[in-house]
């Protein structure tokens, strides 16, 4: 019973660590795409 408990927590981690990269790619690109907008608006 532990076991599967404990193998169960390790999938959630690892699809909330996975969610987060995800996420903060998304976010990255996000920004680069927002700061050539403003370049660009300040050109």
């Amino acid at each position: 019973m532990a076991i599967k408990l404990i193998k169960k927590r390790q999938g959630v981690v690892r699809g909330i660590s996975k969610t987060y990269s995800v996420f903060n790619f998304l976010t990255k690109e996000h920004c680069k795409n927002l700061s050539v907008a403003v370049s660009k608006a300040k050109n």
